[in-house]
């Protein structure tokens, strides 16, 4: 979707700016990318799953947010009861700048309705847009687990 909207916006670009003005529509374009690279991140905060098992529902999500260090990524469990369960959080990067993997498990345990930060990965500006990230909950022999992007 972000990859049609750019042809649309280059479209419009090439007749408000035609040839000789390839410096103020390469500034548009510039300006369109970032707005969308920041749409597509906002939209990958917002990916969730739930999983109900008797009355307790069990959800997780992966936030990734920019920062003046690079690109933020967050694994959240939130329970409606309290819960004992394990985690494995996994992060991969493919850029033209390098690679990356990252893996991480652990045990966790909530005891109200506030979502719980069970790992952290900070990675460089390289990564935006170009990261896999998946985290997996276990907890008697239930499971849920969501991704980003």
């Amino acid at each position: 979707m972000i990859g049609y909207a750019y042809r649309a916006f280059y479209r419009v670009a090439e007749r408000r700016f035609p040839r000789k003005h390839v410096c103020a529509r390469g500034a548009m374009l510039l300006s369109i990318a970032v707005i969308s690279g920041a749409f597509s991140l906002i939209l990958s905060d917002f990916r969730a799953v739930a999983k109900t098992t008797d009355d307790a529902a069990v959800f997780c999500r992966i936030r990734a947010s920019e920062t003046t260090a690079g690109l933020r990524i967050e694994a959240l469990a939130k329970s409606r009861n309290p819960l004992s369960a394990g985690y494995t959080f996994s992060v991969v990067k493919n850029s033209a700048f390098g690679s990356s993997r990252n893996q991480q498990s652990g045990t966790f345990e909530t005891d109200d309705a506030n979502e719980k930060v069970l790992a952290t990965v900070v990675l460089d500006r390289s990564a935006i847009d170009h990261y896999e990230a998946r985290l997996s909950l276990k907890w008697n022999e239930e499971r849920v687990s969501c991704s980003s992007p």
